[in-house]
């Protein structure tokens, strides 16, 4: 039977994606916040496995060979002020994220990317889209699930990371949750206001872009919106949940 939408706690509409690899100083991050996705594609792994006939067994022997993560899409609408996945792609052909240079009016204006790489270790989280817990305590819920997410990627990524993009995540977080609670309503301008707890995440290691298209197919009949891909290769990835 259906079920009420208000005990499914996980719904695929609230989650954020940001990088958490160590951030040089005066460089910008390599999404630019607040912007969002449309779409991202869950993380997957494939196990490779190998048959092995033995002679004295009728059924095959199945052992695990290795293992292969699939790639992820992500996907936001196109407009004229965001060049987050162009940026990414070009740093990655280059080898370089010193940034491309303006033009001719505007040289030597071109901002670094990131880090030292291209190839970024990215954080995905999934927030509930209901708060099992009152709204009172919905606010210090969402600090402190941010706060312990926060040190449990530090954890993993290592210690030098600046993590920057997650510092930005945990002060909106907190201010979103105290706008929400002194009754500014759910949202303020492009900015959510309510309160998010964690509920699951992802480290995505070695992230590489591997395919972008710059916006969708232009047809002069659609009243679509224009969508642009980016397609990133992982190398692998851990998941963070109550039972980690």
């Amino acid at each position: 039977m259906a079920r009420s939408s208000l005990s499914d706690y996980l719904q695929t509409y609230s989650f954020w994606l940001c990088d958490v690899a160590p951030i040089e100083p005066l460089a910008l991050p390599l999404f630019t916040p607040l912007l969002g996705f449309t779409q991202i594609s869950a993380p997957e792994i494939t196990v490779e496995l190998q048959e092995i006939v033995q002679a004295n067994w009728h059924f095959k022997k199945k052992v695990v060979k290795a293992a292969d993560v699939s790639n992820i899409t992500l996907m936001r609408g196109s407009t004229w002020y965001d060049m987050d996945f162009f940026k990414w792609i070009f740093a990655a052909l280059d080898g370089s994220t010193e940034g491309r240079e303006m033009p001719r009016a505007r040289q030597g204006t071109a901002l670094a990317i990131g880090g030292p790489t291209p190839r970024r270790d990215l954080l995905l989280i999934q927030y509930m889209a209901h708060s099992p817990i009152p709204a009172p305590y919905a606010y210090a819920a969402s600090v402190a699930g941010t706060l312990a997410l926060q040190g449990a990627v530090t954890g993993m990524v290592g210690g030098a990371a600046s993590l920057g993009s997650l510092s930005f995540l945990g002060g909106a977080a907190t201010a979103g949750a105290g706008a929400a609670m002194t009754g500014l309503g759910r949202s303020l301008g492009p900015i959510e206001v309510a309160p998010r707890i964690p509920a699951k995440a992802w480290i995505l290691y070695g992230c590489i872009p591997a395919r972008y298209k710059a916006a969708g197919d232009f047809d002069a009949t659609s009243s679509a919106i224009s969508l642009q891909e980016l397609e990133i290769a992982v190398e692998h990835w851990d998941e963070i949940g109550l039972s980690f």
